[in-house]
């Protein structure tokens, strides 16, 4: 598996990807709970692809990361930064947000993941990032799960943040990657 940053350009592959999982359990302040009817989440909803990212977004500061298996994208995360408009950046030129990290469902449980985030570390460093936060929700137990063994910390806990999804609870993760170069 080879990963390796790509352009804006390539976003319709990286696209190809898919994001959704199946919602069996959710968070809670004492730990995980089962939901009493499993169902499919999917984040790329029409709009909210990531070959749409440049309608919403100026992506000129922003890094994008690929896995490839055999010529094959299996994996993507896409670092935000430095962007008029998104808030979760609090105007902050040393903090970074991982915009989307997905994994192919075939290749899950592999390290990919563990091997994109190592590089999303090292993409933010060279960039003079000293502090990267991603955003979860309550019902993706799976990525709850991955951003703390990924050394992330809990922030915050945001009810009522999804007005559109009354029943989704906002998570917000952190971890500080020490001094950014230069700082």
């Amino acid at each position: 598996m080879e990963i390796e940053e790509v352009t804006p350009a390539e976003l319709a592959s990286y696209g190809q990807v898919p994001i959704r999982f199946w919602v069996r359990e959710r968070w809670t302040p004492t730990g995980f709970v089962p939901v009493a009817h499993p169902w499919e989440k999917d984040y790329d909803s029409p709009g909210n692809r990531p070959q749409d990212w440049h309608l919403h977004f100026d992506l000129a500061r922003w890094g994008f990361l690929v896995a490839r298996f055999e010529d094959q994208v299996i994996g993507g995360a896409a670092i935000c930064r430095d962007t008029p408009g998104v808030d979760l950046l609090e105007d902050r030129p040393d903090l970074a947000h991982v915009w989307d990290i997905r994994v192919d469902p075939q290749f899950r449980g592999e390290g990919v993941g563990r091997r994109l985030w190592q590089h999303v570390e090292a993409w933010c460093r060279a960039h003079g990032v000293s502090e990267l936060r991603v955003e979860s929700q309550d019902i993706n137990a799976p990525a709850c799960r991955f951003y703390a063994r990924m050394g992330c910390e809990l922030l915050s806990v945001n009810p009522g943040a999804y007005p559109e999804l009354p029943d989704e609870i906002q998570l917000i993760w952190g971890k500080q990657l020490g001094a950014a170069p230069g700082g």
